[in-house]
This record gives C-alpha cells, sequence and structure tokens, in this order.
C-alpha cells in the first residue's frame, strides 16, 4: 500500500512530462495472473486495510491486487501518482480508479468531468490493454 506524495506537474507541460514518465515503464508480463490495481483516495487506503484483515488483501480473488491509497487524493494528482506507483513494476492488466471526491466543493463539477475524460483517455493512449473502471462518489445518508 503506497501512501507517498508526488508533487503534480504544473501548466502546459503536464502532460510532456506524465509521457516523459509513463515511457520509462514497465510493460505488463503476459500468460500470469491477473493484476488488479486499486488506486485513490483514503478510501482505498482504509479499504487495504480491511481487506488485509478479513480476505488477506485479495478480497477472495484468484488474482493479484495492490492497494495504492493516498489520503486526501485530488484528481489532478492522480495520474502522477500513478505513474510513481508504477516506477520498477509491471503495469496492471486492471486499474480501478476511486478518486474524485475531495475535489468537489473545490473544483467546479464540469471542470472534474473535463479532467476525468482527459486524464482516462491518457491512461489508455499509454496503456489500450488497460480495463478500466471508476467508481463513483460514496454518498453518506444520515
Amino acid at each position: 500500500m503506497a501512501s507517498s506524495t508526488v508533487p503534480p506537474p504544473r501548466g502546459q507541460n503536464r502532460h510532456q512530462s506524465l509521457r516523459r514518465m509513463a515511457s520509462s515503464t514497465v510493460p505488463p508480463p503476459r500468460g500470469q495472473n491477473t493484476t488488479i490495481w486499486i488506486i485513490g483516495d483514503s478510501y482505498v487506503r482504509r479499504g487495504a486495510q480491511r481487506a488485509a484483515e478479513s480476505t488477506g488483501g485479495n478480497l477472495g480473488l484468484n488474482a493479484s491486487i495492490r492497494w495504492f491509497g493516498w489520503g486526501g487524493l485530488r484528481w489532478r494528482r492522480l495520474l502522477p501518482f500513478f505513474l510513481h506507483c508504477l516506477r520498477g513494476r509491471a503495469a496492471p492488466d486492471v486499474l480501478l480508479i476511486h478518486c474524485g471526491g475531495n475535489d468537489l466543493g473545490e473544483t467546479s463539477s464540469v471542470q472534474l468531468v473535463n479532467w476525468m475524460k482527459e486524464d482516462l483517455h491518457q491512461l489508455h493512449h499509454w496503456h489500450p490493454h488497460y480495463v478500466r473502471d471508476a467508481s463513483g462518489r460514496l454518498v453518506q445518508i444520515r
């Protein structure tokens, strides 16, 4: 489980910096067990702790699951955080993202959705083999 902070690239060169970082990653191995990465905010970090206590971390699946949670993660830091987690590791077969909730109230929903579309498109461009899933924000009902 990762919890490091990675400063996001800024300005116009953000995608150029991210592209350079992505090109230095290890390609995924083929013919091996499915690898699933769950990456996102503190929900992921706490989910990893809960899974380790109850199912041993792999959620009872016949797959290798890696958890990368960063408390307070905002969407614009997701790609740099993902690329930081990827360093020296094979890319996952499945990438599950839980992020964006910390942006609500500080970023317009239109801007947030645009960033999400742009970054998910970029992820697909870098790693077209990925199965991607972006989870919805949990709503707490009182």
